[in-house]
């Protein structure tokens, strides 16, 4: 069955590190918020005022590779229950498993991730800490046919796991 993943957590969670794996482990292509940022706007640092032109290329992108029957992770903080749920009825819709991965890393520690990162990805601690507040956990009332929830960095073993059916 052709399979949709969505990242989702706050920055700095670890989402692209997990994404890049199950990317490998599952031919999928990644559609990545951050990546479309730098694609449009090369070198520049966040700007809220932008996510909606982001959205509109994720989501164009998103729908070429429905369209094509792609294996497809999309990957951003997905903060908004209603609107994680609307991306979930599409994808149905197509006949494919929806899955999220949710990354869930404290506050501080997704701080101090940030502050590691280059400076184009950084985000302010402030906006950090409104994500972490704003945040709706993901749970099967948004229609997911599976949930899994990660630190940002064991997916690898957990999958392994969970596909060969082992308990986890």
């Amino acid at each position: 069955m052709k399979k949709f993943y969505m990242m989702c957590g706050i920055s700095a969670s670890g989402k692209s590190t997990v994404a890049r794996e199950i990317s490998e482990i599952e031919n999928a292509t990644i559609i990545s918020s951050d990546d479309i940022r730098q694609e449009l706007w090369p070198g520049e640092r966040y700007r809220s005022e932008r996510n909606a032109e982001i959205f509109r290329t994720l989501e164009s992108r998103l729908a070429e590779m429905l369209s094509a029957g792609k294996n497809v992770i999309i990957e951003a903080i997905f903060s908004d229950a209603l609107k994680r749920k609307l991306y979930v009825e599409q994808v149905k819709s197509k006949d494919y498993q929806a899955v999220c991965i949710y990354c869930e890393k404290n506050l501080n520690n997704a701080i101090h991730s940030n502050s590691m990162r280059d400076l184009a990805k950084r985000v302010s601690d402030g906006v950090i800490i409104d994500q972490y507040i704003r945040f709706d956990v993901p749970d099967m009332s948004e229609g997911w046919d599976e949930i899994r929830i990660n630190d940002g960095n064991k997916y690898s073993e957990e999958f392994e796991k969970i596909s060969k059916g082992a308990d986890t």
